[in-house]
């Protein structure tokens, strides 16, 4: 009868048993490890990512000195000069009592929103400063507040259509109305004016002038007789612009012998005229 041993039998059922359980055991262990290294509820990360380099804390300043030189600076831009005022300004001022006198005079750029008005003795290229009168620019930009001055103590003007228009009050108290002088280069007549003038004695007209370039580098200002197309020519008088930008002008007719002076921006055109009738006009361009 063959034999056993039941000692190798017993060897032979046990290993396959442990080596199983071996098995099952590393699994459980790398599992473990695993999701020993997943704290968060965020979906499993297999791949080698850095670690995320924090801010570095703030510095904390040891001395007044210090919390001052950390402390940012922040810098407010002074208003720069409102360009639609600054420069020379043409027109009339009027009295109460109807008394009308052209006057000129430039504004200049203090600082912040304060101007300078410089009122001129004549409308001559070098004629003196008169008065001196400080200003303030409104907050919407379109007035001018008058605050001191030795001649004109207070008043205002208001900028609107390219026209400078208001009152003041001081020794003299009235009304005027200027607009801005360009310079000989930028100056171009040429075209029809409309406007009225106005004698010594206060007496209006309207008036409507043709301008046309000149040959020799003038112009002729033709006066008609009203607004409507083709109305008859009254007069004709030759003119020039002078290297200050003036616009000057004289004619000998039937109707009108004289000679006159005035200043443009290219949309207002306004000035004075002496010979028969003496006074002052205005004009608007209507066509270029």
């Amino acid at each position: 009868m063959k034999s056993f041993d039941h000692g190798s039998k017993r060897n032979g059922y046990i290993y396959p048993v442990l080596k199983h359980l071996a098995q099952c055991l590393s699994v459980v262990t790398i599992i473990a490890v695993l999701c020993s290294c997943q704290t968060t509820d965020e979906p499993l990360n297999t791949t080698l990512n850095k670690p995320k380099a924090e801010a570095p804390p703030p510095v904390a300043a040891e001395s007044e000195q210090e919390a001052v030189a950390l402390t940012p600076v922040i810098t407010e831009t002074a208003p720069k000069p409102n360009d639609a005022i600054t420069g020379k300004w043409y027109g009339y001022w009027e009295t109460p009592w109807g008394q009308v006198s052209e006057v000129l005079i430039d504004i200049a750029h203090i600082d912040n929103n304060r101007y300078r008005i410089n009122v001129y003795e004549s409308t001559e290229e070098y004629a003196p400063i008169i008065a001196e009168i400080d200003s303030t620019l409104s907050v919407q930009k379109n007035t001018l507040i008058f605050d001191s001055g030795e001649v004109i103590h207070e008043g205002k003007g208001v900028i609107a259509n390219g026209l400078l228009k208001g009152a003041f009050q001081g020794s003299e108290n009235g009304t005027f109305v200027l607009h801005t002088i360009n310079k000989k280069p930028d100056i171009n007549l040429a075209g029809k004016w409309q406007g009225q003038w106005q004698d010594q004695w206060g007496q209006q007209e309207a008036v409507s002038i043709n301008v046309t370039a000149a040959g020799d580098g003038g112009y002729q200002f033709a006066a008609v007789e009203s607004f409507e197309p083709g109305a008859m020519t009254l007069f004709t008088l030759n003119g020039k612009i002078e290297d200050c930008g003036q616009i000057s002008f004289a004619g000998q007719t039937e109707i009108w012998t004289g000679d006159g002076k005035g200043y443009t921006d290219n949309q207002t055109w306004s000035g004075t005229f002496e010979g028969d009738e003496n006074g002052y006009y205005m004009l608007r361009r209507v066509t270029p």
